[in-house]
């Protein structure tokens, strides 16, 4: 974290843990990761790789947590587990361990990356596999991972739903979710993405989904690769949602 997050924290996650004890949060709490067990390279802080042996830690945790996992619209579900990208890793590292806990998840996957043929990331044959699993769900992450807040017209529609139509082809199976790339989402975006078929959408700000939140603008919890399994509880609690302010939407 900057110095500025790392003060805030020091002030507002106590703040945030008495509100919850006096009021606590209920809703669904969306987690976002990205990388489990590999370096990215266009992550030069190394925030959004996660050790395998911490992720394992944090699922474990999960479970016997006896919180309700569950996937994106599903009204009983206390946390839904999201994956960015579409990294090869989700596969190799991430998946043996939520398959070994029965958790389900969400892979969020830019179609284009797929396409790219990168040993970094999942080729379309692994994202069949992955697919063909009932604990996975396959969402779109856009085409090109452009931020869709910077495109218009033709190319906003191609990007959303291109990759929705590669990604059913790819796998066989409906995809009705996404991510916006890079958390970039407006009004008109938001829009778009209904227009293109998608029934639910997440974006990068944090916090909870209570009762009558849209469904195409879903907030998210971002873990980091810094966080302890302690801090890991406290997101989970929802006493790092004063970070909203710092990674708010287009709405």
């Amino acid at each position: 974290m900057s110095a500025r997050m790392t003060l805030a924290a020091s002030v507002l996650v106590p703040l945030w843990k008495w509100r919850g004890a006096i009021a606590p949060p209920v809703g669904q709490r969306v987690l976002m990761y990205h990388a489990i067990g590999s370096t990215v390279p266009s992550d030069a802080q190394g925030r959004y790789s996660i050790a395998l042996v911490q992720f394992a830690a944090q699922m474990e945790h999960l479970a016997a947590s006896r919180r309700r996992v569950g996937v994106l619209g599903q009204t009983d579900a206390d946390v839904v587990i999201t994956f960015d990208d579409g990294y090869r890793d989700n596969l190799t590292q991430a998946y043996p361990v939520l398959k070994r806990l029965g958790l389900p998840f969400t892979i969020f996957a830019a179609s284009g990356f797929v396409r790219s043929g990168a040993p970094l990331y999942l080729s379309g044959v692994e994202l069949r596999a992955l697919a063909a699993d009932p604990l996975v769900t396959i969402g779109a992450h856009g085409d090109s991972h452009t931020r869709l807040t910077t495109l218009t017209g033709n190319a906003l529609r191609e990007e959303l739903g291109n990759s929705k139509k590669w990604l059913e082809d790819a796998t066989g199976k409906a995809v009705t979710v996404m991510s916006y790339p890079h958390g970039a989402v407006d009004a008109r975006v938001r829009a778009a993405a209904g227009a293109a078929g998608y029934g639910a959408a997440c974006c990068s700000e944090f916090g909870l989904n209570g009762a009558g939140c849209d469904p195409l603008v879903m907030a998210r919890t971002d873990i980091w690769s810094a966080d302890s399994l302690d801090v890991f509880n406290a997101k989970l609690a929802g006493e790092w949602d004063w970070m909203r302010f710092f990674t708010r939407c287009g709405l």
